[in-house]
Parts: C-alpha cells; sequence; structure tokens
C-alpha cells in the first residue's frame, strides 16, 4: 500500500519537509533557504543546532545502482558547495556553527550509502571551512521516519491541502442564486448558449455551483 510520501513529487517532497522540519525544530529554530535570488547556495534549510538540510526525491522506479550513483551525485554536488559558497554561506547563518550535513529522501536504500557519507565528511573536513564544527561535524542521509512526531503533522497538514472539501450545492441553493443574479445569469444564458450551443447547461450549471 503506497503512502502519502510515496505519490509526492520532488518539489511536493521539499515542501512536505519544510512543514515537518518547521513543526520539529519551532519556527524561530528554522530557517529555509529562498532559492528564488540567484539560488539558496546549496542550502535548502539549516537549524539553530547546526544542521544543514538538502532534499532529494529520486525516480521510485529505478534500479538499485542507479538509485545510489545518483544520490551520490546530489551529495557530492552538494557538499561540494560548501566550500565553494563558504564566504556567503558564512555570512548568511551568522554565528550558527555546523555540526551535520542532512540529505533527506524518502527512504535509504542502501548501505553503502551510509560508507559514502562517512568518505564525504572526511573530504569535507579536509578543507577547513570556517562554519563547519571539525569535531563533530557528520554527513548523514535521512528519511522523514526520523522525525515520527512531526512526520504526522506534516502528513496531516499537507494531506489536507490536498484533499479540500468540496461542498454541494442543492437545488433549493441553485433556485435562490438564480432569483438574486437574474441579470447576471441571463447575460451568462444568452452568451454561452450562442458560443456553445445544446453544450452549454452544463457549463452554466458549473458557473452557479462554484
Amino acid at each position: 500500500m503506497s503512502s502519502l510520501i510515496d505519490n509526492l513529487s520532488p518539489k511536493e517532497w521539499e515542501s512536505y519537509c519544510e512543514i515537518m522540519l518547521r513543526h520539529h525544530y519551532g519556527a524561530k529554530n528554522f530557517w529555509p533557504v529562498p532559492d528564488e535570488d540567484s539560488g539558496d547556495l546549496g542550502l535548502e534549510f539549516y537549524t539553530v543546532d547546526g544542521t544543514i538540510y538538502q532534499c532529494y526525491y529520486p525516480d521510485n522506479n529505478i534500479d538499485m545502482a542507479t538509485y545510489k550513483q545518483r544520490i551520490q551525485k546530489k551529495i557530492r554536488e552538494d557538499l561540494k558547495k560548501l566550500k565553494s559558497n563558504e564566504e556567503k554561506i558564512a555570512k548568511m547563518i551568522d554565528d550558527v556553527i555546523i555540526n551535520q550535513w542532512v540529505l533527506l529522501t524518502p527512504k535509504n536504500r542502501s548501505k553503502d550509502l551510509i560508507t559514502y557519507c562517512n568518505k564525504k565528511k572526511r573530504e569535507v573536513l579536509k578543507q577547513g571551512i570556517s562554519y563547519i564544527n571539525e569535531k563533530e561535524f557528520i554527513v548523514k542521509i535521512e528519511t522523514a521516519d526520523s522525525y515520527p512526531d512531526a512526520k504526522m503533522y506534516a502528513s496531516g497538514v499537507y494531506d489536507k491541502s490536498i484533499n479540500i472539501p468540496i461542498t454541494q450545492v442543492s437545488e433549493q441553493e441553485k433556485k435562490l442564486w438564480k432569483e438574486s443574479n437574474s441579470t447576471f445569469l441571463d447575460n451568462i444564458v444568452h452568451k454561452s448558449t450562442k458560443i456553445m450551443g445544446k453544450n452549454s447547461d452544463a457549463f452554466q450549471d458549473n458557473i452557479i455551483t462554484k
């Protein structure tokens, strides 16, 4: 049985993660980084406890080898930005010291990715990046299951946002609307009948029930 997360798009996954992490950390301890003005510097979110988050939603239908390659590429390319954007990131996060870099993805399907994260951690530490905690810094893959309460909250919020209930309009309500909007209705009927002919009835009814 597929879950809500299994049916998200990459952009929806990012939105889901933002809702989840904002709830987990609290608004004052959590920063989303906008990407509309020259990108996000390789940070989608960061937190007061020194965590950088990036989100990645891989194709569910790829084989294991391709999956690992794509996850590794995402980790590799985004970690490079910690150094290439060092000055800008340091100014943005101010006095926050980064203790971990986390890739949020729906599932971690391979133990090899844990080994890969450890390798990339050592490579980052060798670069002497000013805002990195050299004693505690780690690179990890996490899923929504790492934040169970916030996951439940985000699923509830997201599910409601895409399942807005539609109120049924009764025949009596339609009649009352027609009586109080007769001039507008006459205009709609005249124009839609002229343009759509016999197919205009459904269009007219749709206008009334909106």
